[in-house]
């Protein structure tokens, strides 16, 4: 029976996240009304976006951010094989032809040498790239190369909530950025939710239809009826009618009342967060513990969501799964590893690369853990001392396999 539970994440909330949904409730009105529009506005405040619309997921977030573009069906989406789902998805859903490449594992994000060889190969269409664990690629290179061959550029920063490049939010690099304040993220919703950030009018209003069925006027708050336009000459409601194949990914009030409480909170979660997994990678480090820690640019200051701890030997992650979460230190495997080689994939036709050397080792060599800021420096020792006690289990040395 282990001593401590070191949780892998859970939220921070109290009274003013409480009245602030009951609020909701007693409105009588809990679908996107005065809340959402609050949100949407503190948001763009935040990332420095022009615009942000609010949905249910950053799931959601991913599938209008693409949807938003309005690609041909023979246009080509560059991501990673490495991939949450939800990165991947939006193509196949859309009918888009697929480009993949490998990550780099030093950097635990997408590898920029392989994105420049598939660019000189394949006519990429659009990018969607997610910002791995708090951290974010080298932007300088990746808009480099965006202004060199036209492409469109979508950053998935569902993990990197908060993070800066040269001083400000890496929302507000590409065409595109999306969120996710699902529970375990930095800033967290009500159970889940979600946010699309752009400076381009054309984009937002564009999701605004399509997560609201496609209405050509999707008024939030308590709907009336209005004759604002017409159909066939027949005289209608903008708010019932439809110019987007849309899809029902709107939020809920409580959820938007609930975030801009944490919103408020955002700076101090990240700030902890970053001490606690600076905290670790010290300790680690100093022991000599054999790991690949995670690098990212210079310029950046990443909001970190989780330290990884990718094995440079083989073979002993399940041992040391099961010797974490023995001892109360709860982890999570590396996402997806290797998404191709998953029941649901291994059919999905895609460009570029046919064999992925990193993406198989974190599926087989990695993991991570919680630094979320309910977790203390006391919470980190007995972490990292964790770790040590098994490296220091002979028995654990075995040779790879």
């Amino acid at each position: 029976m282990f001593s401590k539970n070191i949780p892998f994440a859970g939220i921070i909330s109290g009274k003013e996240e409480e009245d602030a949904v009951l609020k909701v409730i007693r409105n009588k009105w809990t679908v996107e009304g005065s809340e959402t529009e609050l949100l949407q506005n503190e948001l763009c405040d935040f990332f420095g976006t022009k615009f942000a619309c609010c949905v249910n997921s950053g799931s959601s977030a991913n599938l209008l951010a693409l949807a938003a573009l309005q690609l041909s069906k023979d246009s080509i989406m560059l991501g990673s094989a490495c991939a949450f789902p939800a990165s991947i998805n939006p193509a196949i859903h859309l009918g888009l032809k697929l480009c993949l490449v490998d990550y780099d594992l030093n950097t635990l994000n997408i590898s920029l040498d392989q994105v420049e060889e598939a660019l000189n190969k394949y006519n990429i269409s659009v990018m969607l790239i997610a910002n791995t664990l708090g951290s974010c690629i080298d932007l300088d290179r990746l808009i480099s190369l965006k202004n060199k061959y036209g492409f469109k550029l979508i950053l998935d920063n569902c993990e990197a909530i908060g993070t800066k490049y040269n001083n400000q939010s890496i929302c507000t690099y590409g065409d595109i950025a999306t969120i996710s304040t699902y529970p375990s993220h930095q800033l967290a919703g009500l159970g889940n939710g979600g946010a699309v950030l752009t400076s381009n009018e054309d984009i937002y209003k564009y999701i605004l239809s399509a997560k609201s069925w496609g209405k050509q006027n999707a008024r939030i708050g308590e709907s009336y009826t209005k004759f604002t336009t017409s159909i066939d000459n027949i005289p209608y409601d903008e708010n019932y009618t439809y110019t987007t194949i849309g899809y029902n990914m709107r939020t809920s009030d409580a959820c938007s009342a609930y975030t801009r409480c944490q919103l408020k909170r955002l700076q101090e979660f990240i700030n902890i967060r970053q001490r606690n997994y600076l905290y670790l990678q010290n300790k680690l480090s100093i022991a000599n513990i054999p790991l690949y820690y995670m690098s990212y640019p210079v310029q950046s200051k990443p909001a970190f969501f989780g330290f990884p701890i990718v094995l440079r030997q083989e073979g002993l992650r399940d041992k040391l799964v099961e010797h974490l979460e023995d001892n109360g230190v709860r982890c999570r495997l590396f996402f997806s590893g290797l998404l191709t080689i998953h029941p649901a994939y291994k059919n999905i036709p895609y460009l570029g690369a046919r064999e992925f050397p990193v993406a198989t080792k974190l599926m087989k060599d990695a993991l991570f853990i919680g630094v979320w800021p309910g977790l203390t420096i006391e919470d980190m020792e007995y972490t990292a001392q964790t770790i040590k006690d098994f490296f220091s289990d002979k028995s654990n040395q075995s040779s790879p396999t």
